[in-house]
């Protein structure tokens, strides 16, 4: 069984859950992801839909223009919880649908696979090398507007659940991403 820090009950693997289940999984994330979260530069970015095959420089433009066309077409905002240490980026999204008719939103479950690059650029140009080094979990808000917001976490696990391999991918984040010893969580295995 996958050991979590917080939780040693914790489920085994994700594809084993419901879609409720999921959903519940990513809100939990978001809720405690809270108050140590950092915005973004307190910006809010925005994304050309006119032109979706931009090529901008920015790491979380370049994932908000990845992400808009594996959306389904009715889409209305999308919650992209991105999860990393070392070079292992792992996805889940909760995308709204609009509304059609009397019938509410529609709440899905994604999981996007070709994010990787975009969101270690983003890593990269997040790192803070003199103290919190990279952050694990990102949150992305994007919005069918264009609008798009992140919010990061630098103390909390990430992959929410743990084995030996995310034991040593942790590890090896702290090679590549140095923190200063003193910033590193307690339950962070290099400490």
């Amino acid at each position: 069984m996958s050991t979590d820090p917080d939780n040693d009950d914790v489920d085994d693997d994700l594809a084993n859950k419901s879609d409720a289940e999921l959903q519940t999984e990513l809100l939990r994330r978001m809720k405690r992801a809270g108050d140590s979260a950092r915005v973004r530069h307190d910006q809010v970015f925005q994304l050309d839909m006119d032109n979706l095959s931009a090529a901008p420089d920015d790491p979380l433009l370049q994932i908000g223009y990845a992400l808009v066309p594996q959306l389904p077409g009715h889409w209305d905002d999308v919650l992209l919880d991105l999860t990393s240490a070392a070079d292992d980026v792992r996805t889940m999204a909760m995308v709204r649908m609009q509304e059609e008719g009397d019938e509410p939103p529609d709440n899905r479950i994604h999981f996007f696979s070709d994010l990787t690059e975009p969101a270690l650029a983003l890593r990269r140009s997040t790192y803070e090398p003199n103290g919190r080094g990279a952050w694990y979990t990102a949150m992305i808000r994007l919005a069918r507007d264009g609008t798009i917001t992140a919010k990061f976490e630098f103390d909390l696990p990430p992959f929410g659940l743990w084995g030996p391999n995310e034991v040593a991918l942790v590890s090896r984040d702290q090679e590549l991403y140095p923190r200063d010893p003193a910033r590193l969580p307690r339950w962070h295995p290099a400490r």
